[in-house]
Parts: C-alpha cells; structure tokens; sequence
C-alpha cells in the first residue's frame, strides 16, 4: 500500500492480450503482453485482473491473475510514562499491531537518549521489551519501535513510532532535627529540611507510637494536648520528589529513622531547715540526687553559701549571718536539659537572751523564779514597703538549782506561761543555782543561770499529849514537826525502855513520821512514853537537844497517851 513504483504483470505469450478490470469485460484496461497498474495510496487487499488472449481471430478463455495489495503495517506502543530512577523497568509492549501478526513478523526496537541510540532485543513471544541496559539512570529517553510485516516472502514496515520515559531522581533524604523534650512539657512540632511532601511514620510498640500515626509535611505536628510518657519514640521519614501532584505520584528519598526522647522531668526537691537562727553557720540543704544533673544554688541576703566537695554539686552549706526571711533555690538541669527548681524559704531569728528575776517571799528555803527573757521579734517587710513584727514564742526549761541536781530539768512552761511565777521551796543551806534555758520556735537557745544563798531558819516541836480516839483527826497522833531538817530520828519507849516506835522520816526539810499509838498492832494504854530525838539541820548544824530550864538541853522527853 502506498507504493509509488508501478508492479509490472506479465503475460507468457507474447500475442495480443487484452485486461480487464471487471469480469463482465466490457472494457480492457490495457493491451499487450504486460500490465503496469497504477496503486492508490489507499488501496490495499486482493486486487483481480481478467485477460483476454486474441490470436486469429479466436479468443483464449479468461485468464485471471491477482494482486496482493498489503495494507501500510501499523502498531501502536504503550503511551508515556514516568518512573523513578529505584524501580523495576516494566515490559514495553505493542498495544496493536494492523494488519495482525503473522508467524514472521517482527517489531524492531530501539532506545534513544541524547544523540546515543540503541538497538533492544525484542522477546519473541509478545514482542515486547525490558531495556534494563538502556534505560538505567536518570533522564529522558525516547522508546522507537516499527512493525516489519512478512507476507508470502514480502516484508513491509511501519512508519516508526515513539513513546517517552521519564525517569526521575530519589528525592533528597531530609534532614531531621531530632529533639529531646521532657515529660510534661508542651510538646512541640518535629522538623525537617524537606518537601512539603516529607512523610512521617510513627512506628514501634503501641504505646510507644504517637498520633497521628502518619503525617505529611516539613513538621510533624502532634495532637493539641497529646501527652508522652517518657522513652523514645522512632519515626520513619522520607520525602517525595513529586511528578504528578494532581496524583501524588513521586519519588522517594532514600528513608530515614529518627528518634525523639522523652525525658525524665526535673523533680527538684531541696531539703533543709526553713527556721535557723542568726549565727548558725554551715547549715546543710541539699537536694534529691540525680548522677546526671547540674545543680545551682541561690541565696538572698548575701549570706555564705558554699560546697566543702566540689564534686558535689547536690549539697550546699550556708552561713546565717544576718536576721531577715530569706530565699534559698536551687535550680537542676539534667542530662536532658529538663529545668526544674524548688525554694526554701528560711527565717533567720534573733536569739533570745534568758533572764529572769527572784525573791524569797518570807520561808527560809523558798525562792520565787520570774522569767524576764528578751527575746527580738523577726521583722519583715511587707508589699507597701512597712516593717511588719512577727513575734517569736519560746518555750522555758527551769532547772530550780537544788544543790546536786545541776543538770535536769524540773519543769517545762509554755510560751503563753512564761509570766506566771515559779515558787519552788526545800533548798538546801548555801547557794543553790536556779538555771533557765529558753529555746525559741526558730530553735535559738539560751541559758541564764543565778547563785542564791540560802541561809535556813530551822526549829522543831514535840507536843506532850495526844489522844487516839479522840474524834478530832489533828490530835490523834504523836506527831513532831521540824523545818529545814537534814535527817531526824525519834524513838518511843514505855517506862521499862522497851522500844515501841522509831521514825526517820523527812520529806522537803521536815519531818513527816508519826506514831499511831500502837504496838505489834495493838493499841498502847493510856499512859506516860519516853521519846528520844537526834536531828541535822540544812545548815549542818545538830540539834542540842531543848532547855530543860537549868541552863542544860536535853534530847529525852515524855508524851502522854490519852485513850
């Protein structure tokens, strides 16, 4: 089809022969031994021609000869397409082939980039082609291919016909900007250097993946509100060098795990006494220890602060040199950079100083004790720039002084209590040193201490009479009475000498025995008893005994029971 050469159809006989075109023939064509016939451009198939020879005036039979007009051979290839320089090649295939295929046909392929083209075997079996070779970077390349149609031994080709392939670079890996955060902490978006198209994929254990579970863009932007545990948390990144946006068709970049940690949050916690007094020097503070954190300290005041291990960052000492509410913080920044900070807010009190006063209201061995401690009230100033008083309770150890008992404590008195006087009897003959130890809310002590002599007035009494039933409960007893006693013994005799009572009781300087009138549980009859006494006073003194009138004492007298 489309020849422009005639194709000359020989007779055999070289007589006078006639062509037609039609088998009626009406009308030759042509006369001679030899037909060339013009084909059309658009004419193809099974063309007949009928002969007619002449010789003498006889006619041969019809002749018919036939001309094979093949069609111009046609195929059609897959269309354009775009790939990345990573993939497969897929086969390229012929799509149709007109006229069809017969045994001996053939496609002839080729591969052509730049000015450098190349020949590609096809498969025999669907005619199609892999140009793994040709096509192996990237670029654009064009794919050739013509039919070679064979018919009876005659061969015609196709016009040649093209398709393009794309093939595209990976994209740029993007770069990551990995991040720690710490718990409890806003978390902020994760970015990239990449493409709009960079791909987040959260990956790992339940619950270490986050949501979403896939983002698109520079920054992976997290959940409003989602909180992390603490741990690390793997995402696979990648970007796409985009060819079909409408589609979202690219190329990928090569992929990339990142991790982000969760931190452990600073938990700060400062230790120490918030309530010292002024002068206290190396009180310790410290803070719960972490191996991995920094720390650092503040003090307002301009008090000493310092380490005595530089080592140790976790423990600080300070010196209170000064009265004032004062601010200590101490600021962590661990392994992370997670921040965190506590504060102690300490009041530095004044001491007191420990006084008071004494009297002896009128008995020999009795002193009375009045608390006079001064103690400062911790001044502050509040919002509006006024100095503010905060009173200072203490609390009052007296120790009375008795001689022997230097350092117990007789009796704690509250704050509240500290002016009511303290009368305490029983001291011994000499100095007694009552001693006040007064220790405030801040911990600040104080001692006072005062020598008082005592000098004791003693006497003693023996009644002469006493009557057991009587119904008056005073005079029942035998009962002798002494003051500012040291020791005091008594016996009881009847008239014979035999000993019927013996006491050597004294409480507090007097004596507290008595005699019931009794014997071995009986009751002694009424009658004259003998009585001896031996006594010691406070002061070291012994008893002479009582005047018996004549300028002599005695230690003997006589008691009468009445019954």
């Amino acid at each position: 089809q489309g020849d422009t050469a005639n194709v000359p159809i020989l007779s055999t006989d070289l007589l006078l022969d006639k062509w037609y075109a039609d088998e009626d023939l009406t009308m030759p064509i042509a006369s001679g031994y030899t037909y060339e016939p013009e084909i059309g451009v658009n004419e193809y198939g099974n063309k007949l021609f009928y002969v007619i020879r002449e010789q003498n005036g006889c006619f041969s039979e019809v002749a018919i000869d036939t001309l094979y007009i093949i069609k111009h051979p046609v195929i059609t290839i897959d269309e354009d397409r775009t790939i990345c320089v990573y993939d497969t090649i897929q086969p390229i295939t012929v799509q149709t082939f007109e006229p069809e295929l017969t045994d001996r046909s053939s496609v002839v392929w080729r591969v052509r980039t730049g000015k450098v083209s190349k020949f590609v075997e096809e498969n025999p079996e669907d005619h199609s082609i892999v140009p793994v070779d040709e096509i192996n970077a990237a670029g654009e390349y064009e794919v050739y291919a013509s039919y070679r149609y064979v018919y009876d031994n005659i061969f015609c080709t196709s016009d040649e016909v093209s398709m393009n392939v794309l093939v595209k670079e990976r994209a740029r890996k993007p770069i990551v900007f990995t991040t720690t955060i710490c718990a409890g902490e806003n978390i902020d978006q994760l970015r990239s250097l990449g493409s709009p198209y960079t791909t987040w994929i959260s990956i790992g254990d339940d619950n270490r993946r986050t949501l979403p579970l896939e983002y698109h863009g520079q920054s992976y932007k997290f959940q409003p509100g989602q909180t992390l545990d603490t741990g690390v948390y793997h995402y696979v990144v990648y970007d796409m060098n985009m060819y079909d946006e409408e589609n979202l068709l690219g190329c990928e970049s090569l992929r990339d795990t990142v991790s982000m940690v969760v931190a452990p949050a600073a938990k700060t916690k400062l230790f120490g006494r918030d309530s010292v007094c002024m002068g206290s020097q190396g009180e310790a503070y410290y803070t719960r220890y972490e191996k991995t954190s920094q720390y650092f300290w503040n003090v307002t005041g301009n008090h000493l602060n310092y380490s005595k291990d530089a080592s140790s960052t976790s423990v600080r000492y300070i010196d209170w040199m000064s009265v004032g509410i004062d601010t200590l913080t101490v600021y962590e920044q661990t392994w992370a950079g997670c921040e965190g900070f506590d504060t102690i807010v300490v009041r530095v009190a004044p001491a007191p100083v420990a006084s008071f006063g004494w009297s002896m209201p009128g008995s020999s061995n009795v002193i009375e004790l009045v608390d006079s401690t001064i103690q400062d009230s911790l001044w502050t100033t509040n919002t509006e720039g006024e100095l503010i008083a905060e009173p200072i309770a203490y609390t009052l150890e007296w120790n009375f002084g008795h001689q022997g008992a230097e350092n117990q404590v007789d009796t704690v008195v509250e704050f509240e209590k500290r002016k009511f006087p303290i009368r305490e009897g029983g001291y011994l003959y000499g100095y007694n040193c009552p001693v006040l130890t007064v220790t405030n809310d801040y911990g600040c002590k104080s001692s006072y201490t005062e020598c008082i002599f005592v000098n004791v007035s003693s006497s003693l009494y023996v009644p002469d009479a006493f009557a057991p039933t009587n119904p008056a409960h005073a005079v029942r007893t035998f009962a002798p009475k002494g003051f500012n006693l040291l020791s005091c013994e008594i016996s009881v005799y009847d008239k014979w000498g035999n000993l019927l009572w013996f006491s050597n009781e004294v409480k507090d300087g007097m004596f507290v025995g008595y005699w019931d009138g009794r014997y071995d549980g009986k009751m002694m009859k009424s009658d004259v008893y003998i009585w001896k006494m031996e006594a010691t006073f406070l002061d070291g003194q012994v008893w002479p005994g009582f005047d018996n009138g004549n300028g002599k004492t005695t230690k003997y007298g006589s008691v009468m029971l009445l019954r």
